[in-house]
């Protein structure tokens, strides 16, 4: 079986990681997930609480999103096929790995699956997938970097512009509610 990885930086979000977190543990096909803490105050120690497979880094002096992700790319496990990133304020459905790496496994001709995304009450379709309602496969992900700062998902994505990416018109995911770049930093770096 492909194996997932699921990877999600954090600042300062203590209660909806925890949530977050859970929603790693109760999906129906099993991952695995790098946690990229970068709270002053160490938010949760993971790995040991919930679930072996997912791999915990503090990095207090650490700032950006985009920096997390990057890092989390370089812990991923050796043998990870597909890779998604969270948010640590957003819930994905139990079956979105399962859903989403199923996809990949029966279009071994597609790079990308995406799904429907639910943002601040309203759906988004699969063709305005961003960061948190696609799985990539990990061999495309290995000379790109995370852009910085404002917009840096789309640039990100946008890197991707002509893979197969195969789609799902369920809704997968929700977003948190909170603001991006400033509630949570207020340098506007996460």
């Amino acid at each position: 079986m492909t194996t997932v990885c699921i990877i999600i930086p954090s600042l300062n979000r203590t209660n909806e990681l925890m949530r977050t977190i859970d929603a790693v543990c109760d999906q129906t096909r099993p991952c695995g997930a790098v946690l990229v803490d970068q709270s002053e105050l160490r938010s949760v120690q993971i790995g040991h609480v919930w679930s072996p497979t997912i791999a915990d880094y503090w990095e207090p002096t650490m700032r950006g999103a985009a920096n997390a992700r990057m890092f989390g790319i370089s812990k991923l496990p050796p043998r990870t096929d597909y890779v998604s990133f969270w948010d640590d304020d957003d819930y994905p459905s139990p079956r979105y790995v399962q859903v989403l790496a199923g996809l990949l496994d029966d279009n071994p001709d597609a790079q990308i699956a995406a799904c429907q995304t639910k943002h601040l009450g309203y759906i988004l379709p699969a063709r305005h997938a961003n960061t948190y309602s696609r799985m990539i496969r990990r061999e495309c992900i290995n000379w790109h970097v995370w852009p910085e700062g404002a917009g840096g998902d789309q640039r990100w994505w946008a890197q991707f512009d002509g893979l197969k990416t195969v789609k799902t018109f369920e809704c997968l995911y929700e977003t948190g509610n909170a603001d991006h770049g400033g509630e949570r930093d207020p340098t506007g770096y996460f």
